[in-house]
C-alpha cells in the first residue's frame, strides 16, 4: 500500500468562478509521485456534514519536481468534504495517501500524444506538461481543452505560457463540445498518437465511443474519469 502523508494546507485560492486550488505543503516529507497520478486525501474532521464521508481522490496538478508544495485542483460542489477543505484554517493537517493512478506519461516519446480534456480534466495533464517542459522531454504533446467559456476554463494562462516555452506542446482552447471536426484539425494523423482522455463523466462517455467510431484502438486510449463533483 502507498504511504500516507500529514500534509499542512498552506494556500488556497480560485482560479476561476467555482473552481479552486489548494496547495498542500512538502516540506519535511518526501512524497514522489508520476505527473498524472493522484491522491487519496481524509479530512481529520468535518465542519460541514458529508454523506459521503471525509474522504476523496484528486488529481495531482503540480510537477513532480516542485518538492514546496502539492496542488489539487476541484470545482466546488457544496458538499461538507469541500466546504470544509475551502474553510479549515490553513495549517490545518490533512491525511493524503498515494500515489496512485496508471494515468501517466508513456515510457517512450516516440509517438506523439493528444491530451483531450474537459473542465476540471485538465488537473493530470497540467501536471504531465509542467514535467515535460522543466524536463525538456521529448513528448510531442497536442492539448484540446474544452471548458463553455474562457471564464470557466482553469490554467488557460499558465498553459498559454507553457506553449510559449515548449515548442513541442500544441495548445488548442476549445468552447464546446470536442467533436469529430474538432480532432481532425487539429491531428492530421489519427493513427499515430496516443490519445488521453479525462474530464467529468459525460465528457468521457461522449468522447470516448467517438473516438472507436473514427477507428482508434482501444489499446491507443486511456481514460482518466473525474467524478464527485
Amino acid at each position: 500500500m502507498p504511504d500516507t502523508y500529514q500534509l499542512p494546507v498552506i494556500e488556497r485560492k480560485a482560479v476561476v468562478e467555482g473552481t479552486f486550488l489548494v496547495n498542500l505543503g512538502l516540506k519535511g516529507n518526501h512524497f514522489r509521485f508520476q505527473s498524472g497520478q493522484y491522491i487519496r486525501m481524509s479530512l481529520p474532521e468535518l465542519l460541514f456534514e458529508d454523506p459521503k464521508g471525509n474522504i476523496r481522490d484528486f488529481s495531482i496538478a503540480s510537477s513532480p519536481n516542485n518538492k514546496k508544495y502539492l496542488s489539487i485542483l476541484f470545482r466546488n460542489s457544496g458538499s461538507g468534504f469541500k466546504e470544509t477543505l475551502l474553510k479549515c484554517p490553513l495549517g490545518t493537517l490533512v491525511n493524503a495517501q498515494g500515489p496512485f493512478g496508471l494515468f501517466t506519461l508513456p515510457p517512450s516519446s516516440r509517438r506523439p500524444l493528444v491530451f483531450l480534456a474537459g473542465g476540471v480534466g485538465i488537473t493530470p495533464f497540467l501536471s504531465m506538461i509542467l514535467h515535460a517542459t522543466e524536463k525538456k522531454l521529448k513528448y510531442q504533446i497536442t492539448l484540446i481543452y474544452a471548458n463553455w467559456s474562457r471564464k470557466t476554463g482553469a490554467f488557460i494562462k499558465e498553459l498559454s505560457d507553457l506553449k510559449k516555452r515548449n515548442p513541442r506542446f500544441v495548445l488548442k482552447n476549445r468552447y464546446g463540445f470536442i467533436t469529430r471536426n474538432v480532432i481532425r484539425k487539429q491531428v492530421k494523423d489519427i493513427s499515430a498518437p496516443l490519445w488521453y482522455v479525462c474530464g467529468p463523466p459525460p465528457m468521457v462517455e461522449a468522447v470516448y465511443p467517438l473516438l472507436q467510431e473514427m477507428g482508434i484502438p482501444q489499446s491507443d486510449i486511456v481514460l482518466e474519469v473525474f467524478t464527485g463533483y
